[in-house]
């Protein structure tokens, strides 16, 4: 069957479609300037990949039993069901032979159905006959979620995961931090309490019928990455070369954000900039949003404030927050009273035990005084008088090792080594006890090292000192 890719009501190119949904045939380019960034003509496969990530991953949680009560082969085939409208853009696909227009169907101004939605969320769902007009069908993520309105507004409802289906309260966690520094736009999340899965996060829709949302992953491909050219730096490039506004400022605060609450899921799929859809005029970067997989969201109170790996830019935190650019803008005494709201919203979670809750609280508020150190040693605030101050509150860590770790890494002035140094290891377990950190601290510590596999290795570099 014939479509148009449509971006409102103008066309951009005509697509044959085989039975499931997939791509089969670009037939013509009407319209190149309107293709969804990222796609590239001289790309194969560019529009084919775009299509397919507007469907349901199969990551998503409880989409097989989903896809069999409804007895659908792929969730490509629901995406054509719905016309592949979304509420993240503008772009649909229109039979060629049906005369539609983008105000008559579009989810910004007209109702849509619930009932995907509703299937993921409830296992017991059923009905005769389905209304598959449904934003849900292009939604992304792993996590079950579904379209609603609310007094007009389009929110978005995300469950957690097992075991502890933590996500929706670290959302909320992660708009109260962002509220109180006031450094970026962000996504204000709430609670929202759902008959089948409990507590679930929600929030507005931040995009407009005039907006899209362009991903960090797709902007990427809008210029080829030079060589010797970071990850960071190619992201920052091509906004300067689109003329996006204000960008260095909102990843600057995602990254001091993402560091606070040892998110481990920044990927180029959920943060991005906006863009107006009919002047293709870039506005400048979305509000941050999307950061429930964090603050140790899935691990036991024992696993509490153990490492985590960063995205997007470098897979160690402490690494990334060095990107920050502008250290100034950033007044953490302003989160100095939040821990017993973060508490309370945590209590809520049913899943979870108030001990593992108060372990998590407090390793939060460790990582606050780890950004307060970095802040004033890349505010140019060194010297003795640092040193001691950052010693002085180490010694008083149970969780947040890792950035005793990196500190004591930077003192070793090893950062443009191309190998890491075991030698490292002996001269930072030196200075460690000389600086008066017990044994059980450095073994903490020293866990952190690339070097150092196990608790047996440490062992035997302590046996050896």
């Amino acid at each position: 069957m014939q479509f148009l890719l449509m971006s409102k009501d103008i066309p951009v190119c005509k697509l044959q479609m085989d039975s499931e949904g997939h791509i089969d045939e670009i037939i013509e380019i009407l319209n190149e300037a309107y293709l969804p960034v990222g796609v590239s003509l001289n790309v194969r496969n560019s529009l084919y990949e775009w299509w397919k990530g507007r469907s349901i991953p199969a990551s998503r949680s409880g989409l097989s039993k989903v896809l069999s009560n409804f007895d659908i082969d792929s969730t490509s085939i629901l995406s054509v069901k719905s016309l592949g409208l979304s509420l993240i853009d503008q772009y649909w696909i229109k039979p060629v032979d049906k005369d539609i227009k983008w105000s008559e169907i579009n989810f910004f101004d007209n109702e849509f159905s619930t009932d995907i939605g509703n299937a993921f969320f409830d296992e017991y769902f059923a009905k005769h006959d389905i209304d598959f007009m449904s934003p849900d069908n292009t939604s992304d993520g792993w996590l079950k979620k579904k379209w609603i309105i609310v007094e007009g507004d389009r929110c978005l409802v995300k469950t957690g995961s097992s075991p502890f289906c933590q996500e929706p309260f670290n959302e909320v966690i992660a708009s109260l931090i962002l509220s109180r520094l006031e450094t970026a736009p962000f996504v204000e999340y709430g609670l929202f309490k759902d008959e089948q899965q409990g507590y679930c996060s929600i929030c507005k829709n931040f995009i407009t019928k005039d907006t899209e949302l362009v991903s960090a992953f797709a902007l990427n491909k809008v210029l080829g990455k030079q060589t010797n050219t970071t990850s960071y730096e190619h992201y920052m490039n091509v906004c300067k070369y689109l003329n996006i506004p204000d960008v260095e400022a909102s990843v600057d605060t995602m990254l001091v954000v993402d560091y606070i609450i040892a998110n481990k899921d920044r990927h180029g799929g959920n943060f991005g900039v906006i863009r107006d859809a009919e002047t293709l005029r870039y506005i400048g970067p979305a509000p941050i949003y999307d950061s429930g997989t964090s603050l140790w969201y899935n691990q036991i109170e024992q696993s509490v404030g153990t490492q985590v790996v960063a995205q997007p830019f470098n897979s160690n935190h402490e690494e990334q927050v060095k990107l920050v650019k502008d250290w100034n803008r950033f007044d953490f005494s302003r989160l100095d009273d939040i821990y017993d709201k973060c508490h309370e919203i945590l209590a809520l979670d049913e899943s979870s035990t108030s001990a593992r809750n108060q372990a998590i609280i407090e390793a939060l508020k460790e990582r606050i005084e780890s950004i307060k150190l970095i802040q004033k040693r890349f505010s140019c605030v060194s010297g003795a008088e640092l040193d001691e101050l950052a010693i002085a509150k180490y010694k008083l860590f149970k969780y947040n090792y890792q950035t005793i770790f990196a500190y004591y890494l930077d003192k070793q002035s090893v950062k443009h080594k191309t190998k890491y140094n075991p030698e490292i290891d002996k001269r930072i377990l030196d200075t460690l006890l000389k600086d008066g950190f017990s044994i059980e601290q450095c073994k903490k510590i020293l866990i952190n090292s690339p070097n150092l596999k196990s608790e047996r290795m440490i062992d035997l570099l302590l046996k050896n000192m």
